[in-house]
Parts: C-alpha cells; sequence; structure tokens
C-alpha cells in the first residue's frame, strides 16, 4: 500500500492492483460497473469517503485517479 495527499487528502491505494492481469481487464473492460469495481480495489475500499472529503467531485476523482498512476510511474523509477 502506498499514501500520497491530494487535494489536502490523505489517500492510501494498493499498488499491486494495476500489476494484475484480472484488474487491468476489468479497467478496460468497457463495463462501467467492472471498472469501478477496480476503482474500489484500488483506493481499498475508501474511495467513496474518498468523493466525500473532495466535494463528491467526479472531476476531482478523476485528478485523484490521476495523480495515484503519477505517483506509480514515481515509484516505479526509484
Amino acid at each position: 500500500m502506498r499514501t500520497i495527499e491530494y487535494k489536502g487528502v490523505e489517500v492510501t491505494y494498493d499498488e499491486r492492483c494495476t500489476k494484475s492481469w484480472k484488474w487491468q481487464k476489468a479497467v478496460a473492460s468497457g463495463d462501467p460497473a467492472r471498472s469501478i469495481r477496480a476503482i474500489e480495489q484500488l483506493l481499498a475500499g475508501r474511495d467513496e469517503e474518498y468523493a466525500e472529503a473532495l466535494g463528491d467531485d467526479g472531476d476531482a476523482m478523476l485528478g485523484l485517479l490521476t495523480a495515484v498512476m503519477e505517483d506509480m510511474g514515481g515509484a516505479a523509477k526509484n
């Protein structure tokens, strides 16, 4: 598990998810329900908590996911 801060919210995520073929298939499936479950898994079941802390703003949540992916990319380089 890794932790980042995004817009003043401490966010913990499971970086191992993105290495899972099943997780990658769920995200790429085109099935919104599967994609949401994958996001829930990535954010350790705390996605709604984070969304609430970010004002229940969909754009902020997309930004959070982008920040998580950028953090993972930076972690991989280290």
